[in-house]
């Protein structure tokens, strides 16, 4: 029997209007542009989504189908992280993407939720520092080297060091968005970050976002203080402590550089700066190399291709579901409220495919 009350609508469970608003953003549409789809008025699905109209099943028939989404994740208790800017960021994305980017985030988070309960993560291992206190963030670096007994040398699996510690890094589809960081229910670290970013960007932007959880998450940030340029600082240096760099580049050129990128495993822009800023070469030095660069196009496409590191723990939890519990792609799909369309786009480096007549 369909039961229908004030917000909600009962069939194996209660509708969740913050499930109909998490999957409409996560494939990037409006309001305007769902209820238009849908053949009803906005005011109608603004209404439903503030819980002040009740649903039927025929509209959830019709959600379902659109989103290209199970009907079952309209029932599903999914808790919203908390994604506020708890440190001033800045993101290229429009407003409509970044709420795309904080939907995929969400869902994923939710999914992480939804699989531990078979597994044993690895134990969190990951200090706290305080800027303004402890001191500056090369600092910090060189602290969590030593705190996690790295090699002194370059680093040459970044992924592997942070899964190890407890950290737990999710490929995703961002939209103008390199990564963002936060800590799950305040007891998880998670990265999250752009599977489309060059090699060197992804080691890159996984080392800030390591900065951001230790020295940014939770603490009171002056509002003058520069992030973005902290985590820039504690990167370079926890992948190329000065003390190592220096061994290494005892004369900057183009093609120094492009030896340097392959040991290092960064951009060579990234490599020029951290150059200029420990005084190996001037400002003059840097400012001709750079320009040669940009005469070449390195701006858009640096020499030297480089491979991907390849962050396993996610998709270690995926293999153990399928392989030693015997799920099939499609229960799997089931247990996460996706088709095996979005599970594959999601999880297993699949291209999107297009639904006949939907989204």
């Amino acid at each position: 029997m369909e039961v229908k009350i004030a917000n909600r609508y009962e069939i194996n469970g209660s509708f969740n209007i913050d499930a109909l608003k998490l999957v409409r953003e996560y494939r990037g549409i409006t309001q305007k542009e769902l209820s238009e789809n849908l053949q009803i008025e906005q005011g109608t699905l603004s209404k439903i989504e503030k819980g002040i109209l009740s649903t039927n099943k025929p509209l959830v028939d019709k959600i379902s189908n659109f989103l290209d989404f199970p009907e079952d994740i309209f029932f599903q208790e999914i808790k919203k992280q908390a994604y506020d800017f708890y440190y001033k960021r800045n993101f290229a994305a429009s407003v409509k993407q970044m709420k795309q980017n904080f939907a995929e985030m969400t869902m994923a988070a939710w999914h992480l939720s939804l699989l531990m309960d078979e597994v044993e993560l690895p134990s969190i291992n990951l200090p706290s520092w305080d800027i303004e206190v402890d001191g500056a963030p090369n600092r910090c670096a060189d602290y969590l080297r030593s705190y996690w007994r790295t090699p002194n040398d370059r680093i040459i699996n970044l992924s592997k060091i942070l899964e190890d510690n407890g950290i737990v890094i999710i490929p995703l589809n961002l939209t103008s968005m390199d990564g963002y960081s936060q800590w799950m229910d305040g007891v998880m670290p998670i990265i999250f970050i752009n599977k489309r970013l060059f090699p060197e960007d992804f080691r890159f932007v996984l080392a800030m976002e390591l900065g951001h959880l230790i020295m940014h998450y939770g603490k009171k940030i002056n509002p003058e203080r520069n992030i973005k340029e902290e985590a820039i600082q504690f990167a370079k240096e926890f992948l190329m402590p000065e003390f190592i760099f220096k061994t290494y580049c005892s004369s900057i050129s183009l093609e120094k550089l492009a030896d340097l990128k392959l040991y290092f495993r960064l951009s060579m822009q990234v490599i020029l700066k951290n150059a200029r800023t420990i005084q190996k070469i001037t400002e003059n030095q840097y400012r001709y190399i750079l320009k040669q660069m940009t005469n070449l196009g390195y701006q858009k496409r640096e020499p030297v291709i480089l491979s991907k590191e390849q962050p396993m723990l996610l998709k270690e939890i995926l293999n153990f579901y399928m392989q030693d519990l015997g799920y099939s792609k499609s229960e799997l799909a089931g247990v996460l409220k996706l088709t095996e369309r979005e599970l594959d786009y999601m999880y297993f480096d699949k291209l999107r495919l297009i639904k006949s007549g939907g989204i």
